[in-house]
This record gives C-alpha cells, sequence and structure tokens, in this order.
C-alpha cells in the first residue's frame, strides 16, 4: 500500500497478511536446502528492525533461529561465520541483497550466520 516511510519519502509498505504471499515467492530453495541457521543482531537502534529482517531471511531459505539487540558499533551491516558458510549460497544472499559486508570468525553459538545490522543500514531499509 502506498504511504508515507519514516524517512519522510512516499513509498510503498507491506500489508502483513498479503506480504507473506508475495514474499514466498522469492524463496530459494537452494537456500532452503542449505539449512543454515541465521540469527540477526540488530545494533541499529531502530526497535523491530532485527524482526523484519529475520523475516526477510526465512523467506529467503535461511532457518532463522533468532533475532536479538546489539551493542556493537556496525556502520552498515556485517555478515559473520566460517569461511565454509559465509561462501555458501545462504552467504552469498545475504551479502548481496542487504549489500554487507563480512567477516569470518567462529561462532560461539548455534548459528552457522550473524547478520548485524548497524545505523546506516536502518537509514537504507
Amino acid at each position: 500500500v502506498r504511504s508515507k516511510l519514516p524517512d519522510g519519502v512516499l513509498g510503498y509498505t507491506i500489508i502483513p497478511e498479503k506480504g507473506k504471499v508475495a514474499l514466498d515467492m522469492l524463496r530459494d530453495d537452494l537456500v532452503l536446502k542449505e539449512e543454515k541457521k541465521l540469527i540477526v543482531a540488530n545494533a541499529s537502534g531502530r526497535g523491530g528492525l532485527g524482526g523484519k529482517v529475520a523475516n526477510i531471511g526465512s523467506v529467503l531459505g535461511a532457518r532463522v533461529i533468532g533475532a536479538q539487540t546489539s551493542d556493537e558499533e556496525i556502520e552498515n551491516c556485517l555478515v559473520r561465520g566460517k569461511l565454509y558458510d559465509i561462501e555458501s549460497l545462504t552467504g552469498d544472499r545475504l551479502k548481496y541483497i542487504f549489500g554487507c559486508r563480512v567477516e569470518v570468525s567462529e561462532s560461539p553459538g548455534p548459528e552457522d550466520l550473524e547478520l548485524i545490522l548497524g545505523e546506516k543500514f536502518s537509514e537504507r531499509f
């Protein structure tokens, strides 16, 4: 539906009950088959952003196992994980769709990939 966006520009917002059907067309069966576990961490300071991005990751086919807040200082966004996971189709899709830089690291938790959203990311989305 056409509406005024948070930055004051006219644009379109998704009607939640209709959005699920429309977004299902974006699911990537190859990403789904990889079964990569994803955590979305919101370090942007904008409430609710992590949940919205987690929904997009889920529609894409990633196994979203959490959306949380973070106090890391990230400028835009960051995809973090083992090199193998970052170079996976799921990692490639996240980097491409959201325009994130990458950081290779060992995960202390159950996730394969972590998507961290920074302040400038919240200005773009």
